[in-house]
């Protein structure tokens, strides 16, 4: 085609859509058209890139946008917060989404997209204004929060942000509250702090219940601590924190890789402002995670421990408060470990630098400060009762390890079973040991419960080698009672003389002090109050072989053997013949059960077998007197009724019946083949008393004389 025809073409073209040396109104109409177009085109991708389902057509923004459609803010465009209202730094922003358009097309984008939100975005007067933001409001049940001092004031000398709480690092939350982000500021510490105080104290946002709470046997109300005493909550709440929240420096590889800016890692004061003040940083992309709640448990509780600062030389007191490691003696956890308290619940006063490693420089003793605080002042005084009561048990108990020690030297490896004694003695030495180690007071029942172990591993010793044990002092606590000794008497617990179990009467007062039981041998020391012993284990232990001190329990018996210490007057009390010669056990085979049958097989060891005809007729003889006695007796009663219907003077038959009645019982009680001679005499002044009372019942007037 020649020049001059396509010049003729292109005026043909202009000619048709109106460009001559004017312009034709039909170039103006195309024009119109065409900029119209391409403005309702900008317009259209204008809002359309403002909106959500634009976010949502990069599969990267998926999670973030089923975040937003199911959180409180699925009303708010995404821009509404994500750009500033400002409108410089909103076109900044616009150009920066601009990019991340082109960084997807690209495909050179990250799968983990990076937004920040200022908190003008939220702070605009038509979302959270200042005005609403200054008003307490509650966070969950039973916990209050404040934005006026978590934006208005520096926080541990760092400016939050609202982004600082509110973020995205859950999965499936979009700018939510992110709970790590609290506990992360509130339990952090430094290096040199002591213990686990929360900042701003537990009560700054909790509040504590008003309702009777029942733990492991005890009723309490937290008002009694937390109100009346200001006991702190972490006094008991202590195994509720997890982690530590260091921030490791390696971490900070992840972003960085140059040397000026990683050397600024001990700078936190620089740190912070950059990463939080001046950029939405999530905490928990520099430091380790802390979790916080009444669920959060450590691997094994006393996981915190003295041993962070003290080596390891406190392993046995932590051994004791636990209630482990003695020998003859179950586990028995300390009530203080049990109410998940630890070390620093007790050991708040400062005894000052005189420890080597330690992180501050100090250690702190117990105080009895720590004790009044949570129990009031009647324990004023007994944190020293119990140290003196302790060092008074392994004073009284070293004289019988001493003896026992030269016994096992004198008896030497000949004696057969020198190895039971000689392991007898380590074991009651390692427990005394133990309770001097570990400070008794870490856990006073436990430890009383070990030198008693301890105290009767050397009665027995005692017993292998044919001799007998010292004394122990009349009044030591090592016989039993030491529970009123410890505590009930400061807490002004009076200690029953008689009690029951299972309905039948109990000399409560006797076996704490006469037989030298300590409480946990009945009572459960993990539950305060609760009985653990059954008749089974009472039986086991009041007739177990070597329990020879039968007359402790059976006294009326003995009584009538001995003719000693009776209930009532008896002219010319014989005791029984054997009295002296056998003891109970010579007759009793306490392996075996009572019977008529096992006891008079006893008697064929030392006599013929005629013996146990004669002990049969001692019986039916006896029971034969009892008999006529309970006839006489019931007899006189029914008189006496008579007497008292007709509302006669009945004083002095009444008196003689009373004694006769008690003597048939003490019998009936004592078992009369004990001592069959003196029985029958009882039973024989019983019959008298009875014979006189009625006589006098028969004659008028006579009875009250």
């Amino acid at each position: 085609m020649k020049s001059s025809d396509k010049i003729k073409g292109i005026k043909k073209f202009l000619e048709w859509i109106g460009v001559h040396l004017h312009f034709h109104p039909k170039f103006y109409k195309v024009l119109a058209i065409t900029g119209g177009g391409v403005l309702a085109l900008f317009i259209y991708l204008l809002f359309y890139t403002t909106s959500p389902s634009f976010c949502l057509s990069c599969h990267i923004m998926k999670p973030y946008y089923e975040a937003w459609n199911t959180s409180k803010h699925n009303m708010v465009s995404c821009v509404e917060c994500h750009y500033p209202p400002q409108p410089r730094e909103m076109l900044w922003a616009k150009f920066q989404a601009i990019n991340s358009v082109v960084a997807f097309v690209t495909r050179k984008y990250s799968s983990k997209p990076y937004a920040q939100i200022e908190d003008t975005s939220c702070l605009r007067s038509n979302c959270h204004s200042t005005n609403f933001l200054a008003k307490k409001m509650t966070f969950k049940k039973g916990i209050r929060f404040d934005h006026k001092f978590h934006l208005g004031d520096l926080r541990r000398g760092k400016q939050l942000r609202c982004t600082s709480c509110h973020s995205q690092i859950v999965v499936g939350t979009h700018v939510e509250v992110t709970e790590s982000t609290c506990y992360l500021c509130h339990f952090k510490h430094s290096e040199e702090q002591r213990g686990v105080l929360p900042l701003g104290n537990c009560t700054s946002c909790h509040e504590y219940p008003k309702k009777d709470i029942q733990f492991r046997g005890f009723t309490f109300n937290h008002q009694d601590f937390v109100g009346t005493r200001h006991v702190s909550c972490e006094k008991c709440h202590r195994d509720v924190i997890q982690g530590e929240g260091h921030a490791p420096r390696e971490r900070c590889y992840d972003c960085h890789n140059q040397p000026a800016l990683l050397a600024k890692y001990e700078d936190i004061t620089f740190m912070h402002d950059n990463h939080v003040a001046k950029r939405k940083v999530d905490c928990t992309r520099c430091h380790e995670e802390i979790k916080h709640g009444l669920k959060i448990s450590k691997v094994r509780f006393m996981e915190y421990n003295c041993e962070v600062c003290h080596s390891a030389i406190h392993s046995g007191p932590r051994e004791m408060f636990m209630g482990e490691g003695g020998r003859g003696a179950p586990p028995t956890p300390s009530h203080m470990l049990t109410a998940r308290l630890d070390c620093l619940a007790c050991h708040i006063q400062p005894k000052g630098a005189d420890l080597e490693g330690g992180r501050d420089g100090r250690t702190f003793v117990a105080s009895e400060k720590a004790c009044m605080a949570c129990h009031g002042d009647q324990y004023q005084g007994m944190l020293k009762d119990w140290k003196d009561t302790f060092d008074v048990m392994i004073r009284d108990i070293k004289p019988k390890l001493d003896s026992a020690r030269r016994v096992l030297e004198k008896a030497g490896t000949a004696k057969g079973k020198w190895k039971e004694a000689k392991k007898l003695f380590e074991d009651a030495k390692y427990n005394v040991d133990f309770v001097r180690i570990g400070k008794g007071v870490h856990n006073p029942f436990y430890a009383a419960e070990l030198i008693q172990v301890a105290d009767r591993h050397i009665d027995r010793l005692f017993r292998l080698v044919g001799q007998s044990a010292p004394a122990l002092p009349a009044q030591s606590p090592i016989r039993g009672g030491y529970c009123a000794q410890l505590c009930h008497t400061k807490a002004g617990v009076k200690l029953p003389w008689e009690t029951s179990l299972q309905g039948v009467p109990l000399p409560h007062f006797r076996h704490a002090f006469d037989f030298g039981l300590g409480c946990t041998s009945c009572h459960s020391a993990e539950k305060h109050k609760e009985i653990r012993i059954s008749n089974k284990d009472c039986t086991a232990c009041h007739h177990s072989p070597e329990n020879t001190r039968c007359t402790n329990c059976h006294r009326k018996q003995s009584a009538l053997y001995t003719a000693q210490d009776l209930p009532l007057e008896v002219k010319e009390a014989k005791p029984s013949f054997k009295a002296g010669k056998v003891e109970c056990v010579g007759c009793h085979d306490l392996s075996k059960k009572q019977t008529f049958e096992n006891i008079s097989s006893a008697c064929t060891q030392c006599h013929d077998k005629a013996y146990v005809d004669l002990l049969r007729g001692w019986k039916e003889e006896t029971l034969e007197a009892q008999k006529k006695t309970n006839e006489i007796l019931e007899k006189t009663s029914k008189k006496l009724i008579d007497a008292l219907k007709a509302k006669r003077s009945v004083g002095q038959a009444a008196g003689l019946l009373e004694r006769g009645k008690k003597a048939y019982e003490f019998v009936s009680s004592a078992k009369s083949a004990h001592n069959p001679e003196l029985a029958a005499a009882i039973l024989e002044e019983a019959q008298r008393d009875a014979q006189k009372a009625e006589r006098l019942l028969a004659s008028p007037g006579e009875g009250g004389k």
